[in-house]
């Protein structure tokens, strides 16, 4: 795809608002109709699209060597 279009599609992942009628909705529900449209089945990906809060980041454990903590600052 980068190679057809002469680089990345302009694409904003900071959009989370996920109520009715709310643009990620709105846009989710038209590009699932044209997608029907087009090749005659719906559009299911399971886990596409998180419904609810964005989840918490995942904790990263702090370095281990042997099992021993290894100290980032002093």
């Amino acid at each position: 795809m980068e190679r057809i279009l002469d680089g990345l599609l302009p694409h904003d992942d900071s959009i989370g608002d996920r109520t009715p009628g709310s643009r990620l909705e709105t846009s989710s529900i038209l590009a699932h109709k044209l997608w029907l449209e087009r090749y005659g089945m719906p559009y299911v990906r399971a886990g596409a699209i998180y419904r609810g809060e964005p989840p918490a980041p995942v904790p990263i454990p702090p370095p281990r060597r042997n099992g021993h903590l290894i100290p980032t600052s002093f």
